[in-house]
């Protein structure tokens, strides 16, 4: 709808202008070339009565999208941060790499194309522009939704919420593409350690039972050695039942 209202608003400027350039003509009288003058005077006659019409509906057509996002812009951000490219660039491509994920990309997926695009020649941005307009109105084809529709309701629901998005944006990391300070990675664990429960679970207490019985039972099928009242030994069993209880907790918080 807006690239319509666009169209629609370029045409009657150009019309309009058209018509005063020509009404403009007439107006100015030249010696000699009045009987010249006499046919476009017909057309300036019925211009005259459209020129206020055209003014009227190209006042009444609205601003485009994205002359309408700039105000909003300016009351949530403030000059200076509207005008960050990079700062622009990051939160585009969040806002795309969100949209991709909600319609089922990969995070490796995403990850290859970002090698492919970066091995590539740089491209020139406003033949880019009209790519991403292109393709997202393809993705939006695919998926059965309507972008200008989609565009109009986020950015009646972004009013709304200007207060809420300055407050992010202070808090925003500095330095950083990231819109907020991302949560810490977890330690790394060791070589020959495990990360099991502070508390076993049921199958970790099953599986040094079951371990613990399995070992007295396989030492006491062997013959007893002299001086000895039993094969095996407690911390020989409990290495079994320990080592059976771990691999049943496997890596777990």
């Amino acid at each position: 709808m807006s690239d319509r209202i666009t169209i629609e608003r370029e045409t009657l400027q150009a019309a309009l202008n058209a018509l005063e350039a020509v009404d403009a003509l007439i107006e100015h009288q030249f010696t000699g070339k009045r009987t010249a003058m006499t046919a476009l005077q017909y057309v300036c006659d019925d211009a005259a009565v459209c020129v206020p019409d055209l003014r009227a509906a190209l006042a009444a057509q609205p601003a485009s999208f994205q002359g309408r996002v700039q105000p909003w812009m300016m009351e949530c951000f403030g000059a200076h941060i509207s005008a960050d490219k990079q700062e622009r660039n990051h939160r585009f491509l969040e806002e795309s790499l969100e949209l991709v994920q909600a319609c089922g990309c990969t995070q490796s997926e995403a990850h290859q194309l970002v090698d492919y695009v970066y091995g590539r020649p740089v491209g020139d941005p406003q033949q880019e522009v009209g790519g991403v307009m292109v393709t997202l109105a393809a993705l939006c084809l695919a998926q059965g939704m309507d972008m200008h529709a989609a565009g109009e309701v986020e950015l009646a629901r972004i009013w709304t919420k200007v207060e809420k998005i300055r407050a992010k944006q202070a808090a925003k990391p500095k330095h950083s593409p990231l819109p907020q300070a991302a949560p810490p990675a977890p330690a790394a664990v060791p070589p020959g350690y495990a990360l099991v429960p502070v508390e076993p679970t049921p199958e970790m207490v099953a599986a040094y039972l079951d371990a613990n019985t399995k070992y007295w039972r396989l030492v006491d099928e062997q013959p007893p050695k002299v001086g000895i009242w039993r094969n095996g030994t407690p911390a020989q069993a409990t290495e079994e039942a320990y080592r059976a209880m771990i691999a049943a907790a496997g890596d777990k918080p």
